[in-house]
């Protein structure tokens, strides 16, 4: 028995929740654990029925410490005393409960109680989730790995290996990833000190842009709290510039544009040859009529941006996407066979129309998909994509509302849907989304890396094999403290990934190892993406 929640053995309760009786939600345990470097958000739901608990995933990596803060002092008290069959009022009363809905922190708060009442109902009912949802609709599930190196040729034998290992869905990937009262003392305040409180738009953006996930009343209020505070600073202190009332820098300097005009084409060209000479390096070339814009590098120098304070700041060109990725799958396509299913994410990194003109690049090279080409905030621009190329998009790692997924949905705009599900609220919204996805021919790909936490991962795969409209399933090999720490972890074989027929999710957390993997804070602070010019940029 587990002193801290004080219960034992998944099944003893059964008997009495198959019996008719009303099963209440007891007591509700958060776990915060670091078993491989990236913390985790685990819940436990315990029932008044001796032995009968269900396990949840509320994973948000980069404001764990808001989530766990979240589901104590809020969710908690809301579920306790519930009925724990009740999972659809649960999910609809929660979300309501707190006013303003959605939004990472609260989405996977909600989630990791959620998630844990599937569990608890599959166990009651001595079946696994799949089951309560109409079953399987595959024998296993096909899932998609991760080939990372510096150069292509690294790329390419990481990506043979997996191959020769049953592994049919590789993507590939120069360079991997770089390796309210809570989300202000335990995220806000470590990444404020230190900053220029003069810097009022940076911090706003950059805060934003920092915890990955972004949006939703939690984080908003916080940032807001802060930024709000430095305001009143600025005000008071007086005296200053006008651009220090308005926001302070965001850059060391700012480049601009100027108008090359003409009624032909050679008129237009001399103007433009003759800004040029004198160095400009915006030029917006018009023939006349409505006004548009022709961008180019400016090459300012960050000034006081290269050492921003806080996290610190990570610079990158965005440009080596567009000369380098297509020459990547040309290597990597020419080293495998023809049937292998070659992946790619941009992860939001490019302005729009250049997503469109890589994605373009990289047509001859058949793409099973193409993860992410565009940010949350340029949705718009998928109508566009889609015109331009053939190449299959996936969407929806940032998404933590429905109705931004729906439109694209609606029109058919993207191939395969991506979210996070705890982010996105849990089981039952990615049910949901499922559906909607598809009545439209889209496909599922949930979000699979290390940053969802085993049991999170369960319930993905359970998803995996019962929706009809299956696509691929992300995977990320676990380390064997994770694989000790979460006994009944899905396993893959030749590629493709199943959860057996055990009740509930099929995994459990033992609880008596958690206190070896405490989370580090400082796990969840990241330096601030910049371009060479200082501007905040997204993840």
């Amino acid at each position: 028995m587990d002193e801290r929640t004080g219960s034992g053995g998944a099944g003893g309760g059964a008997a009495a929740a198959g019996a008719g009786l009303t099963v209440r939600i007891a007591d509700v345990v958060t776990w915060t654990v670091q078993p491989a470097g990236i913390p985790l958000v685990v819940a436990k739901v315990i029932t008044d029925q001796p032995g009968l608990h269900g396990w949840g995933c509320g994973t948000f990596t980069q404001r764990f410490r808001a989530v766990e803060a979240a589901i104590d002092r809020h969710l908690k008290p809301f579920a306790v005393g519930r009925d724990a069959s009740a999972i659809t009022d649960f999910w609809h009363s929660a979300m309501h409960n707190g006013y303003w809905r959605n939004g990472p922190v609260l989405n996977n708060a909600v989630s990791a109680v959620e998630m844990a009442l599937w569990d608890i109902k599959g166990k009651a009912a001595g079946v696994p989730c799949y089951q309560l949802w109409g079953g399987r609709s595959r024998g296993s599930a096909a899932v998609y790995v991760h080939a990372n190196g510096r150069e292509p040729r690294q790329v390419l034998e990481q990506a043979q290996e997996f191959w020769r290992r049953g592994f049919r869905h590789i993507r590939c990937q120069l360079g991997g990833y770089e390796g309210v009262e809570a989300a202000i003392d335990r995220h806000l305040k470590p990444f404020a000190v230190g900053r220029d409180a003069s810097a009022i738009t940076d911090f706003w953006h950059s805060a934003m842009h920092n915890g990955y996930w972004r949006n939703g009343p939690v984080l908003n209020n916080a940032v807001s709290a802060v930024e709000m505070a430095l305001w009143d600073i600025k005000g008071k202190a007086a005296g200053v510039p006008c651009y220090q009332l308005w926001g302070g820098r965001s850059r060391g300097s700012a480049a601009v544009y100027v108008h090359a005009n003409g009624r032909e084409p050679r008129q237009v060209l001399e103007q433009a040859q003759e800004f040029w000479r004198r160095g400009f390096r915006h030029i917006r070339c018009q023939l006349g009529g409505y006004e548009g814009v022709e961008a180019g590098r400016a090459g300012a120098a960050a000034g006081t941006f290269a050492a921003a304070g806080g996290s610190g700041s990570a610079f990158f060109e965005p440009g080596e996407k567009l000369r380098r990725v297509a020459d990547l799958f040309a290597v990597v396509r020419a080293g495998l066979p023809p049937e292998a299913e070659l992946l790619y994410d941009i992860h939001e990194r490019l302005a729009p129309i250049d997503a469109v003109r890589l994605a373009k690049a990289l047509e001859p090279y058949r793409l099973f998909f193409l993860e992410d080409p565009l940010a949350p905030e340029d949705l718009g621009y998928f109508r566009l994509l889609r015109g331009q190329c053939a190449v299959p998009l996936a969407m929806g790692e940032l998404f933590v509302h429905p109705l931004e997924i729906e439109p694209l949905v609606r029109e058919r705009l993207f191939d395969f849907v991506r979210v996070h599900v705890s982010t996105y609220g849990g089981v039952s919204a990615a049910l949901k989304l499922a559906h909607l996805c598809g009545a439209f021919g889209v496909r599922t790909a949930w979000h699979g890396p290390r940053d969802v936490s085993p049991i999170g991962m369960a319930a993905n795969v359970h998803l995996d094999l019962h929706l009809e409209n299956f696509g691929i399933q992300e995977w990320a090999f676990r380390s064997p403290a994770e694989e000790e720490l979460f006994p009944g972890l899905p396993q893959v074989r030749a590629g493709a990934v199943d959860v057996g027929e055990r009740p509930g999710w099929g995994i459990e957390m033992d609880e008596r190892l958690a206190p070896r993997f405490p989370c580090d804070d400082a796990a969840s602070r990241r330096p601030v993406p910049r371009l060479a010019d200082g501007t905040s940029r997204p993840y």
